[in-house]
């Protein structure tokens, strides 16, 4: 019966001799132990685990089997405690077994350690949800982490980012830590970016060098350089997560598509990475919309070579600038000095009660030369003007 019963279950032969050969379970006769381990299964699966979660528990801590529920339900209030919801207990048993039986004093000690490095209470129930084993980490070796951290140059909040999203590291040798640095500075990252970069996406601390080349490999195929690729990601981290990677190869095909290069692709993207993850329909739509108003494929090339940000910027706004600069008849004058379209609309039009030429060119003159023809300065013209 009892074979037969755990055959069911999902234990394969060699599960089962390990849990019944296991002291104290081995002095047990078949019929109590039937009893007892129908009694857990009921009681767990009331609680959200499944079969797959009861042999994995059971195969890390196979005294649970003939444990009483009663005993196990004292320990799971005890956890209600530190306040852990009933969800949060039932995914920690799963993740760690152990805990079931750690003691009291071995989990304050982790709150004490990590709260003396900055995090939150709320922050270690996080922590001890996603990554239960921490709990039965030495205190000092929890501050040993943290302590290389801070002297290679991470501040404590630098820190607390870290470990909230990759709990691992806590549990990561110095040796693993550095070599995962090292593998950053051989990429050409100097210290100060391998700080901001793992700070703002830390799954660097688990990727493996190879990850990282995986994931560039489209970039490198379509003409950027390490360094390229270096500077980049410098810029925008964010674009090593795996789900942005498909639109790495969707953008850079529709920069071709719309007429670009690709030796120009490269110093574009670089300068603006943002091009790199923002939706094609919107970079299309802000190729065209200067198309729309007169300036030809090649000239729209050149104007977003010299101003990658127009690629990227609110459609609306810059309808309003080019409309604007329409009606003035300056529309040329862009085709060599797009940034000027970066240029608050709001101040041009400040700036244009002042001039009383019908030819609207002095609306790009810098702020000495207005100065100079005009007698007004930058902060009266932004004050509103006349």
């Amino acid at each position: 019966m009892l074979d037969e019963y755990m055959k069911n279950l999902g234990y394969d032969e060699e599960e089962k001799e390990l849990i019944l050969s296991s002291y104290p379970i081995c002095n047990r006769t078949e019929t109590d132990l039937l009893y007892a381990i129908r009694n857990l299964v009921n009681f767990l699966h009331r609680n959200g685990l499944d079969n797959k979660a009861i042999i994995k528990i059971t195969k890390v801590i196979p005294s649970i089997m003939i444990t009483s529920t009663e005993n196990i339900k004292n320990r799971i209030e005890e956890l209600f405690q530190y306040g852990f919801n009933k969800i949060d207990v039932f995914k920690m048993i799963e993740n760690y077994p152990y805990i079931i039986q750690m003691s009291n004093q071995r989990i304050h000690n982790k709150y004490q350690v990590l709260q003396e490095l900055g995090f939150s209470k709320e922050d270690c129930n996080d922590l001890f949800v996603e990554k239960t084993e921490i709990l039965n980490l030495d205190p000092s070796y929890i501050r040993k982490r943290a302590e290389f951290l801070k002297e290679y140059g991470y501040d404590q909040n630098d820190i607390i980012t870290i470990v909230r999203e990759i709990p691992n590291v806590l549990d990561m040798t110095q040796n693993q830590l550095v070599k995962k640095l090292e593998e950053y500075k051989e990429l050409g990252f100097s210290k100060d970016a391998i700080i901001k970069i793992t700070t703002y996406l830390p799954e660097l601390f688990i990727y493996n060098k190879e990850d990282i080349e995986a994931k560039t490999k489209y970039l490198t195929e379509n003409g950027y350089t390490t360094k390229s690729i270096t500077n980049t990601i410098k810029k925008l981290p964010i674009i090593l997560k795996h789900n942005h990677l498909e639109k790495l190869e969707e953008n850079i095909e529709n920069l071709e598509t719309l007429g670009f290069g690709k030796s120009e692709i490269v110093p574009l993207t670089e300068k603006n990475p943002y091009i790199l993850l923002y939706a094609k329909e919107l970079i299309t739509e802000n190729f065209k919309n200067f198309i729309k108003y007169g300036y030809q494929n090649a000239e729209v090339i050149r104007m977003m070579n010299d101003t990658p940000l127009l690629l990227t910027y609110n459609t609306n706004e810059i309808q309003k600038r080019l409309k604007y600069y329409q009606d003035r008849n300056v529309l040329t004058t862009l085709k060599d000095h797009s940034k000027y379209l970066l240029i608050s609309l709001e101040f041009m039009k400040h700036r244009e009660k002042y001039i009383k030429t019908k030819n609207k060119e002095d609306l790009f003159l810098s702020d000495k030369e207005f100065l100079i023809k005009y007698r007004v300065t930058r902060d009266e013209i932004l004050k509103g003007g006349k």
